[in-house]
């Protein structure tokens, strides 16, 4: 039994060996036809390679030559300028921001073009004074009057006559009693006094009728004309200005404090004269720094002799003080109910990050005013336009696009005109000519 078992267990490995004979055999005869179409194909994949590493050298040596002349040229430019091999400094925080272009400045450039080709008029008035204004966009369908604000004339209007949010404005920008390039032989301390010598100035050049815009101080001379002859002006917009219970002054706490004329001469009287200093006064309330004006640009020139011209820089702080159209009692002035009898639309344009003319002080004042009904239904709006107290002169556009929603909103629409009437006009005209 044993030996039939050891014939039995040898014999199924001689079978199995032959049948992994014949398998290999197959496999040998398979991998020798591999074998063969591999080195049939081996000489195209060598010239292959070959080709690559050509084309491979030739980008090579032309990316040398060209970095080597690239190299040989600075060499010659730096052996123009110096012998020596001498690292550039490294640009001082000032140079960096100088070399960045101002978002702002064609608006700039072209601001000061028409400033240079528009000529100053002025009108003597019955009171003997001389008012000075200049027009831009003559000729266009909506008349805007502009007052300015505080040590600015009417120069700063000339940057929103070149936007295109104003194209279609026939802009008057007047320089009211007692502000650069009109006289003030009287002082005048109201906003409403110098509302009816603006009033005078509009009637002798054929204004009948027109919008206001008042900026800063000037927002208490627009509400009056809009007060006061609602049929001549329709609509005034407040643009950063004064809030309807005046102006606040504080002491260097922040106190509330009551100050008198002696006090607003002797204050006045610390503003800076020289012109850099003049400048960064006015930088300081720029919430876009980037985009404030240059220094060096022909503009300030206009805006520092408004500044250091004003004779009536006290006497226009003052009526900013005095100033109350609200029915809030403040430490200088009684509280007033002229609101409900206002007939043209008040139009309150400020920013919140207004700090110059508090911008928490105007929208409350403003959106309580809507609220509690101190004036007729819808006379009075409010609009934000996220801007500092200097916008004309850091970021124009974002006052613009604001204005013109407000302007299409409160005076377009309600009036049933069509806000793209002036675009398809120029389209036609454009047609006709071509």
């Amino acid at each position: 039994m044993a030996q039939v078992t050891q014939d039995v267990n040898e014999g199924v490995p001689l079978e199995e060996e032959r049948a992994k004979d014949k398998e290999t055999g197959a496999v040998e005869r398979t991998e020798a036809k591999a074998h063969e179409e591999e080195t049939r194909r081996t000489p195209n994949k060598k010239k292959l390679i070959v080709v690559a590493a050509i084309v491979l050298a030739a980008i090579a040596l032309i990316i040398g030559l060209s970095v080597g002349l690239t190299q040989r040229n600075n060499v010659d430019d730096s052996e123009k300028n110096t012998s020596l091999s001498v690292e550039p400094p490294e640009p001082s925080d000032e140079e960096t921001v100088s070399s960045v272009q101002n978002p702002n400045i064609d608006i700039f450039d072209n601001a000061a073009v028409i400033m240079n080709e528009t000529k100053l008029k002025s009108k003597e008035l019955s009171s003997r004074e001389t008012m000075s204004y200049r027009e831009f966009n003559k000729g266009q369908l909506h008349t805007l009057v502009y007052l300015p604000g505080f040590m600015t004339d009417d120069s700063m209007a000339s940057i929103l006559a070149v936007l295109p949010q104003f194209r279609d404005h026939h802009i008057i920008a007047v320089n009211p009693i007692g502000w650069n390039g009109s006289t003030m032989k009287k002082s005048v301390y109201t906003h409403k006094e110098n509302a009816d010598q603006v009033m005078e100035l509009l009637e002798a050049i054929g204004i009948d009728q027109a919008m206001a815009m008042g900026y800063s101080t000037g927002g208490g001379i627009a509400f009056y004309l809009a007060m006061k002859y609602p049929n001549a002006i329709t609509t005034a917009f407040l643009a950063h200005s004064i809030p309807f219970d005046g102006l606040r002054s504080v002491d260097e706490n922040g106190k509330l404090v009551k100050i008198d004329m002696d006090g607003i001469q002797q204050m006045v009287s610390t503003y800076p004269k020289e012109r850099g200093a003049l400048f960064q006064f006015f930088k300081i309330h720029s919430s876009h720094p980037d985009g404030f004006i240059p220094e060096d640009h022909q503009l300030v020139d206009y805006f520092y002799n408004a500044a250091v011209n004003m004779p009536g820089m006290a006497e226009a702080w003052k009526a900013n003080i005095d100033f109350n159209v609200s029915t809030i009692q403040t430490q200088y002035s009684e509280p007033s109910t002229i609101l409900a009898s206002l007939e043209s639309k008040i139009v309150v344009i400020h920013g919140s990050n207004d700090m110059t003319v508090p911008a928490e002080q105007v929208e409350h004042v403003t959106k309580l005013a809507i609220s509690d009904n101190w004036a007729p239904q819808d006379m009075i709006s409010y609009y934000d336009d996220h801007e500092g107290h200097v916008v004309f002169v850091d970021n124009p556009v974002a006052f613009a696009k604001v204005y013109r929603t407000a302007f299409e909103e409160q005076v377009l629409i309600p009036n049933g005109i069509n806000p793209n009437i002036k675009i398809f006009d120029d389209a036609a005209a454009l047609l006709e000519t071509t």
